[in-house]
């Protein structure tokens, strides 16, 4: 017998899956196993990794125009996500958004001068199962 833990991307909704595994052999001989599980798990969180800003790095305001770049998990999972930031007073700035991402790397530009203060820079995805997912860091603005 075989065991085996992985994880489950967020694209996977909930419900009933059907696994199939094929093994070959060095001579063509293959051999097919199948097994249904059921997924019963919300999807887990976005996965962000902050490449530029990271957590509550001071800028100044001559470093705008400023790329926002980011790097998520599972792409594949995300139909919709927004770059935005949040001031002190709850006024949100998109910064940028985008459909689909094909890849896990993805850039925003920040392009108008915040004032300074700090700010709660977030990234919203809707997922292909309809949740929504939020990571935020804090930065600030000198």
């Amino acid at each position: 017998p075989f065991n085996a833990s992985l994880p489950v991307p967020n694209h996977v909704g909930k419900g009933f899956h059907t696994l199939t595994a094929n093994a070959f052999d060095d001579v063509g001989n293959m051999g097919t196993a199948q097994i249904t599980v059921n997924v019963t798990a919300d999807p887990g969180p976005l996965g962000v990794e902050w490449t530029s800003p990271y957590n509550s790095q001071e800028l100044s305001k001559s470093s705008f125009p400023f790329t926002i770049s980011i790097r998520i998990d599972d792409n594949q999972s995300i139909d919709h996500l927004e770059v935005s930031a949040v001031d002190q007073n709850g006024n949100v700035i998109i910064i940028g958004s985008t459909d689909h991402p094909a890849l896990p790397n993805l850039s925003f530009t920040w392009n108008d001068k915040p004032t300074a203060g700090r700010y709660n820079v977030t990234v919203r995805a809707t997922l292909t199962t309809g949740d929504e997912r939020t990571e935020s860091i804090p930065i600030s603005v000198r």
